[in-house]
């Protein structure tokens, strides 16, 4: 976990100066102190993660202090130790690092169902932690979609609010019901979800940062490193987004699903992608990018690539019955000098 990583190496670096003997499993178990676990193993295996505010940072400071005695510190080396944790694990880090408990317990295989895991994600979502209402997207948009496969399950919210009004239920009414109500705590953090990004960008991947600050003067996003290498699934939960509630902001919602389809292009090139991508690129010269970018994986979007299919049936022609064209028109892309294309072009391969 590169946060908790990050912080292990700076306060190991810091005390080691001055205490000779210490180690960086003490770290781990110093800073377990001071979040309150006993030991760094219980850390591992805790989600609730009870965060340390200026409130309650002396008695943080005083766990930690006790920790370092046991582990055969004298008391000046202990407050020593104390005053570093304390100083350096703010709670923007602290956020971090339970995001980072969250990103490895999924990977993992956890449970998605987990009350520590929804409540927590709400509390970091409500300090503007763009990284957690990612992952809540991508979270409650696959739950949710698996729950709707089922036909049965469509009509959960009905049977639940009727069961709340009192009206007996048959067998299966109360299945479909007890179901939806397993399922409100996604769609509650959704909403939660909703109601933050109407006004604040979504995260979006690291991987196209070069491009985006190449191309565009004013680019104030916020970046993550979450789903960079399956980006598919990010684009998939967005589109569900819009099916849940169209009243996103579009904004917003039209600038995470360019930078996602972005991404998605870098790691997978597709001609419907890259066209997709140079209609709504913002200058002529990025338009070439991407251009040059498809041609470097044999894809040219300024070609046509036009087949005939049977109308009927949507399968290839084969001289009979009634016939329709399919496939992509060629892209005109708009003039540019040759001495931009010539640095376009090596961008194209540079700044990836």
């Amino acid at each position: 976990m590169k946060n908790l990583k990050n912080l292990v190496h700076s306060i190991h670096s810091e005390l080691k100066q001055s205490i000779p003997s210490f180690k960086k499993s003490h770290v781990h178990e110093l800073v377990s102190a001071y979040l309150g676990y006993g030991s760094y193993a219980a850390y591992q295996v805790d989600l609730s993660f009870n965060k340390v505010t200026s409130d309650t940072n002396e008695i943080a400071k005083g766990q930690c202090f006790d920790r370092a005695l046991e582990l055969n510190f004298d008391a000046s080396n202990s407050l020593l130790v104390s005053q570093c944790i304390a100083q350096q694990l703010d709670v923007s880090l602290q956020s971090k690092i339970l995001f980072e408990k969250f990103v490895h317990y999924l990977e993992s295989d956890g449970e998605l169902n987990n009350v520590l895991i929804l409540s927590s994600l709400i509390s970091l979502i409500d300090e503007g932690f763009g990284d957690a209402s990612l992952l809540a997207i991508v979270i409650c948009a696959q739950v949710i979609s698996e729950s709707q496969e089922n036909p049965d399950n469509r009509s959960g919210e009905y049977w639940y609010n009727k069961r709340l009004a009192g009206v007996e239920l048959n067998l299966l009414q109360e299945e479909v019901a007890d179901h939806f109500s397993s399922m409100k705590s996604y769609f509650d953090l959704l909403k939660q979800v909703m109601t933050h990004i109407q006004d604040h960008n979504l995260p979006s991947p690291v991987k196209i940062k070069p491009i985006t600050d190449h191309f565009e003067a004013d680019n104030e996003r916020e970046w993550t490193t979450l789903f960079n290498d399956s980006s598919y699934v990010v684009l998939e939960a967005l589109g569900f987004l819009y099916e849940f509630d169209d009243s996103i902001n579009p904004i917003s919602y039209d600038q995470a699903i360019l930078d996602w389809l972005a991404c998605e292009i870098v790691i997978s090139p597709s001609r419907n992608h890259l066209a997709d991508k140079i209609e709504n690129s913002s200058t002529a010269t990025e338009k070439w990018f991407w251009h040059y970018f498809g041609l470097k994986h044999d894809i040219d979007v300024t070609q046509d690539d036009l087949y005939a299919i049977n109308a009927d049936t949507g399968e290839d022609y084969d001289d009979y019955g009634p016939m329709d064209v399919a496939g992509y028109e060629g892209i005109r892309l708009p003039d540019i000098s040759d001495e931009l294309k010539a640095e376009v072009k090596v961008l194209s391969t540079s700044l990836l």
